[in-house]
């Protein structure tokens, strides 16, 4: 047999959060490393750390930036190539000013003027600092690169190349080099290093960025080459100088500023970035550093947080709420730990890893919910009133349809002389009286939101106190089977008005303890009561042909009733039991108060006490009221010399 369905409340399971957790975390992982969108997102959030949060910072002493600007420019024969005896004079004139070293962001890949060629060429072969010359090959024509490298012979080089984010174009590393001529070639900045006594970066480093290049205070001082012979000796003396273009339309590349000045004013100028990452080697401070595994850390967290969060009965109000927090943690969390320069945490995917695991956990959960909303629907039916299934279906914490014990009360109906009525009806007639009586009976179940557990033949078994609890389940059986009860009598009496033989029904009620769960396979099941207090009140029901009455209730059910009638029927010894169950018949309120039932009780508190006069009693009761079939009963029984209130069944 497959194991019973039950019901839970709406949560994921401890593995439905685990693959929630694994799946979206290494969805977001594999997106962050390979999805250019995702690589623009992640870079969004960190150039935005870096141009509004970047510390403030003291402007570099040790680097100075001579540019060639429009009034440099203006001075000149000619733009372009810039004049090369003007750059000879101006390296000339730094050489006097005692500065540590000079990189030349320019290129001379062409011929100009040959006496000036000539002079820039002795004055970069013959400089008495160190100084590196500027190359590169992936622009350039063949005539040009041969220009380069001739003009550029017994002179230091670097490449010029700037390592920009395939992602965005933005320059985030320092460029190191790269083989060339059978031998490893540094960029500007290595090569530089090199020459100061630096260890050149090995491999791509992220580049430091500081201060803030479009602001009012440059990182770097800044002077057009045309002013350097009117400007003092000692602002140079042992500074490294890089000299290269400062003009609106050339050399500009985007930075991490771009986000917040715009693609275009965002822009900066070839020369300041290889500033940059001179000044960061040789201040020997990497950039702030990012770790893949705190990445990866970050998501897994990040992603569990979301699943747990989704599995949390709370309104998608409160989720979104948390989703905010979140994105406010990691936004306040990325700031302080980089301006401490502790790390450049990922905003972007931990935060999609969030968003993803929340979405996908509660799209899950609403799948389940409505899932065991449907199953609950279809569970209960067939058995309880839709008042009762709507609150299941609201509310289903704590129901469970796996095996429970609990305090429950019962009610077993048949028909009696049922054999006769189909032996005497047309099959056709007989089965649309039977729906039609048994259609009756479960609508008086519902209204009283009883659970119907069975429909067999002409019987009906029904409970109370389960799936949801009834603290009143005694009350509500005692009071159904009165209404039972009542129906019962009227479709009799109508079916016998017609001649047709439909007997009255009977009814047992009791109350005790009984495992109610869901009984079968994995599609097929019935929700059903078993134990010992079941089986009393089918024999409750079954000795009423006996006493003489239509309905029988337990006193474990009748003293659970405080406010409802009953007269004492007597301690019945079923057959095949040894112990007593006290047995009372319920009252409606015109009964209850009614002579026939005065009568009754004082008579049966005679033979209750095993009283002589109870047979005279009983006899005057039922010269009075002949139709009371329980005073007929025990007459019957005083006549045969049991002359107390302990009744001994000898028949089921």
């Amino acid at each position: 047999m497959a194991k019973p369905k039950t019901i839970e409340t709406v949560t994921a399971s401890f593995p439905q959060i685990s693959a929630i957790v694994v799946l979206v975390a290494l969805s977001v992982w594999l997106g962050a490393r390979f999805t250019p969108i995702a690589a623009i997102a992640e870079n969004w959030f960190s150039d935005l750390r870096v141009a509004l949060f970047s510390p403030d910072e003291p402007q570099n002493d040790e680097i100075i930036l001579v540019t060639i600007t429009e009034e440099t420019l203006e001075r000149l024969p000619y733009r372009s190539p810039v004049d090369r005896g003007f750059i000879a004079d101006v390296l000339q004139s730094l050489a006097a000013k005692g500065v540590r070293a000079v990189g030349i962001d320019m290129l001379f890949d062409q011929v100009t003027e040959p006496d000036k060629d000539d002079l820039l060429q002795r004055t970069l072969q013959t400089y008495p600092v160190p100084l590196i010359a500027g190359i590169a090959d992936g622009a350039l024509s063949r005539d040009q690169k041969k220009f380069l490298k001739e003009y550029l012979d017994g002179v230091d080089t670097g490449f010029l190349n700037l390592a920009k984010d395939p992602a965005d174009g933005v320059v985030r590393w320092i460029y190191p080099g790269r083989p060339t001529d059978g031998r490893f070639h540094f960029g500007l900045v290595g090569a530089l290093a090199l020459k100061l006594g630096r260890t050149p970066p090995a491999g791509l480093q992220p580049l430091r960025y500081f201060g803030d290049p479009l602001g009012d205070l440059k990182p770097f001082k800044t002077f057009p080459a045309h002013t350097i012979d009117l400007l003092p000796n000692a602002w140079f003396k042992d500074r490294v100088v890089l000299i290269g273009a400062d003009l609106p339309m050339t050399d500009r590349h985007l930075t991490p500023y771009a986000v917040v000045a715009g693609p275009t004013a965002g822009l900066v100028h070839g020369v300041h970035l290889h500033a940059y990452g001179l000044a960061q080697v040789l201040e020997g401070r990497p950039a702030v550093p990012s770790n893949p595994w705190v990445a990866a850390v970050l998501i897994l967290g990040l992603s569990l947080a979301g699943a747990l969060i989704a599995g949390i009965n709370i309104p998608l109000a409160g989720k979104l709420a948390s989703g905010l927090f979140v994105l406010i943690f990691l936004g306040v969390a990325g700031v302080i730990l980089y301006q401490a320069e502790i790390g450049m945490i990922p905003q972007a995917a931990p935060a999609a890893a969030f968003f993803l695991s929340l979405g996908v956990g509660t799209t899950y959960l609403h799948r389940k919910e409505w899932q065991q909303r449907k199953f609950l629907r279809q569970a209960f039916a067939q058995y309880v009133a839709p008042s009762v299934v709507n609150q299941l279906v609201d509310d289903p914490a704590g129901l469970s349809l796996s095996g429970k014990n609990r305090q429950m009360s019962f009610i077993f109906t048949d028909i009696a002389n049922f054999t006769n009525f189909c032996e005497t009806t047309k099959a056709d007639q007989c089965v649309l009286l039977l729906n039609e009586y048994l259609d009756g009976l479960c609508s008086i179940v519902m209204a009283h939101d009883g659970t119907l557990d069975k429909i067999t033949g002409d019987a009906i078994n029904c409970f109370f106190n389960a799936p949801l609890d009834q603290p009143d389940h005694a009350r509500r059986a005692v009071a159904c089977a009165l209404e039972m009860d009542a129906f019962g009598v009227r479709f009799s009496e109508q079916q016998q008005a017609k001649g047709i033989a439909f007997g009255i029904t009977r009814i047992g009620v009791h109350s005790g303890p009984a495992s109610v769960g869901n009984i079968g396979g994995r599609d097929r099941f019935n929700y059903t009561v078993y134990g010992d207090a079941v089986n009393a009140s089918a024999r409750l029901e079954s000795v009423n042909k006996h006493l003489g009455t239509r309905v029988c209730v337990s006193g474990e059910t009748a003293a659970a009733c405080e406010d409802l009638s009953f007269r004492p029927v007597g301690t019945l010894v079923l057959k095949g039991k040894t112990e007593g169950l006290v047995a009372l018949e319920p009252l409606t309120g015109e009964q209850a108060s009614s002579p026939q039932v005065a009568a009754y009780r004082q008579a049966f508190d005679l033979l209750n006490k095993s009283d002589a006069g109870a047979l005279g009693a009983f006899e005057r009761l039922h010269a009075d009221f002949p139709d009371d079939g329980l005073a007929a009963f025990h007459l019957g029984r005083l006549q045969a010399g049991e002359m107390d209130a302990v009744v001994h069944m000898t028949e089921k």
